[in-house]
């Protein structure tokens, strides 16, 4: 499928904490000065500073892509055409495609690994077909190169410590010994998504998966019970590149890739390719955000193939 480059997208984001977020590495800090549970920091210019991995942003919009496109699923026993269960080790799409290659001794190429996986896998990959989409870690900076110690240190400073305790599941009443602190941080995370040779269906899961979380249907890191973790998602700017320059989406049909081509032009859009860079924002972004979604229901049972 990356074998030819048609065209990539790159999504400039901010996500906006609308409750108390915290993604924590999930152990106790090296630094005794923290909370008990801290957010994930990484060192910026020398100092301490939280962020968000990719991974962390990936993994909830994957699940709720999943969810979404099993909706569609009419009948229990194609549910898999639409969305495998990934954490099944023996019957998700590459542990099948595995087994069918070891069946007739042979290594399939990617059309066919692309064929013979989900429409989720096809769009976040598997151990054996990479992702579309790739997550940046996302920091509090819009741009790192420039900040300065200042900087960081008002931004931790914005971080808030809140109490939490556990709860006597018998007794219904709070357990002795059982308090602990965490960290909460409610200032906005900047940082970009790739999709790389995308299906036009793929940017409209994409486009839906960003409405769910800024309607606090997906939420990011812990304590999502209690609230916490939800985050509008703006998209600031989309550049779109390719080489023909055109808007290219990636057409896969009868075991093979191919490219579907739109000019700016014909959706409405107002700004022009320069050098095969096309640089979308404010209401161009959502004239390609309606082609995107466009009749995304038909298209997602007609690649489906049901």
């Amino acid at each position: 499928m990356f074998r030819t480059l048609r065209s990539a997208f790159t999504f400039h984001l901010s996500l906006h904490p609308k409750t108390g977020v915290l993604i924590s590495s999930g152990s106790v800090p090296f630094d005794p000065t923290l909370p008990d549970i801290s957010f994930m920091r990484a060192r910026v210019n020398g100092k301490s500073v939280p962020f968000i991995p990719g991974s962390s942003l990936k993994g909830p919009i994957r699940a709720y892509v999943e969810s979404y496109l099993r909706s569609f699923a009419e009948d229990e026993k194609i549910k898999d055409h639409f969305a495998c269960n990934i954490t099944n080790p023996f019957e998700n799409c590459a542990a099948k495609i595995r087994r069918e290659m070891k069946n007739e001794q042979k290594t399939f190429n990617v059309e066919e690994k692309y064929e013979k996986s989900c429409l989720a896998c096809r769009t976040f990959g598997n151990t054996l077909l990479a992702s579309v989409v790739r997550f940046e870690d996302f920091f509090p900076f819009e741009d790192l190169k420039t900040i300065g110690v200042e900087d960081i240190e008002k931004i931790n400073n914005q971080i808030v410590v809140r109490p939490g305790t556990g709860i006597d599941r018998a007794k219904g009443s709070v357990r002795n010994g059982a308090l602990f602190f965490f960290e909460s941080a409610f200032f906005p995370f900047y940082g970009r998504m790739l999709m790389k040779n995308p299906e036009k269906w793929q940017v409209g899961l994409i486009f839906k998966a960003f409405e769910a979380a800024s309607k606090g249907i997906i939420r990011f890191g812990r304590n999502k019970s209690r609230g916490m973790g939800w985050m509008e998602v703006e998209v600031e700017k989309i550049e779109v590149f390719s080489p023909s320059n055109e808007i290219v989406f990636t057409k896969f049909e009868d075991g093979k890739f191919s490219g579907l081509s739109v000019k700016p032009e014909e959706i409405g859009i107002s700004s022009e390719f320069k050098d095969g860079l096309l640089v979308l924002e404010g209401e161009d972004i959502e004239k390609l955000k309606r082609l995107a979604v466009e009749n995304l229901e038909n298209e997602i049972r007609k690649v489906a193939g049901r």
